[in-house]
C-alpha cells in the first residue's frame, strides 16, 4: 500500500484551494498532494496533469457520467484505477472539483515557469 509522504506544512507551495479542498506540491520532492472531500493522494506532475485531462474529459461530456441515484439526486460519477471503486460528486461539487483542479494546474505552470 503507498503511503503518503511526510510534507512538511513550510516546504509546500499552495497552488489553489476552493470550499472543496486544496492541491499543493511539495517543494522538496515535487510531489503535488491533492484533498478534496474525504479525499487525499499524493503523484507526481505527470500523473496530475493526466488527471486534470480525465476530469475535464469527464466534464466535456458530463451527461454521459451523470446518472440519477436514490430519490432523484444526480450525480457526476468518476472511475478508479481500483476495480470497483468509483467518486461520486453532486453537480456544483464537481464543478468546484473542476474549477480546483484547473486553477492548480495553471498556478503550476506559471510556478514551473518563473521558479
Amino acid at each position: 500500500m503507498n503511503e503518503l509522504k511526510d510534507h512538511s506544512y513550510n516546504s509546500n507551495y499552495v497552488l489553489h484551494q476552493n470550499r472543496l479542498g486544496y492541491i499543493i506540491q511539495c517543494k522538496d520532492c515535487q510531489e503535488i498532494l491533492i484533498s478534496f472531500g474525504s479525499i487525499i493522494t499524493s503523484v507526481n506532475q505527470v500523473g496530475f496533469v493526466n488527471l486534470h485531462a480525465a476530469l475535464n474529459n469527464i466534464m466535456e461530456e458530463i451527461d454521459l457520467h451523470t446518472i440519477e441515484m436514490h430519490q432523484k439526486e444526480e450525480k457526476v460519477i468518476v472511475a478508479t484505477p481500483l476495480d470497483n471503486l468509483h467518486l461520486s460528486f453532486n453537480p456544483q461539487d464537481f464543478n468546484d472539483v473542476i474549477e480546483l483542479f484547473d486553477q492548480a494546474k495553471l498556478m503550476l505552470e506559471i510556478k514551473n515557469i518563473i521558479v
